[in-house]
């Protein structure tokens, strides 16, 4: 038989989950400022094009909705999500900003962990 999960044991598994998804964010946000505004040519302009103008948009839309799932998990993480759903289009559409994926591809496990808490504590999710 199917043993039921103590509500201290859920409480536990929650609140891990929550500063997993806390702690990834701080530590992916360091990685993307690193990987877009590192050392590059001094007289190479910033914004680069129209797509990667937008690209920088919907990334930091991403990164603002993380920083608001510090405060409301669901709804930060859905606009964490559709930001990275939205600027991995562009970066799909132009190859050029390939590289960038990858930095996205780590952002998604913090929104991951967000989305996954809210839908948890609010019994979308079950054991």
């Amino acid at each position: 038989m199917k043993e039921a999960v103590s509500s201290s044991e859920k409480s536990a598994l929650l609140k891990t989950l929550l500063w997993s998804a806390r702690i990834l964010f701080f530590l992916a946000s360091t990685v993307i400022m690193f990987a877009e505004w590192g050392p590059g040519p001094a007289n190479e302009p910033l914004i680069k094009d129209w797509l990667f103008a937008a690209d920088l948009f919907f990334a930091w839309i991403g990164l603002g909705g993380l920083l608001f799932a510090y405060w409301k998990e669901g709804i930060g993480g859905m606009i964490a999500l559709s930001g990275y759903i939205l600027s991995s289009i562009f970066i799909i559409i132009d190859s050029q900003l390939s590289f960038y994926l990858f930095i996205f591809v780590i952002q998604m496990i913090p929104t991951s962990l967000y989305l996954a808490y809210w839908l948890k504590e609010n019994g979308y999710l079950k054991d």
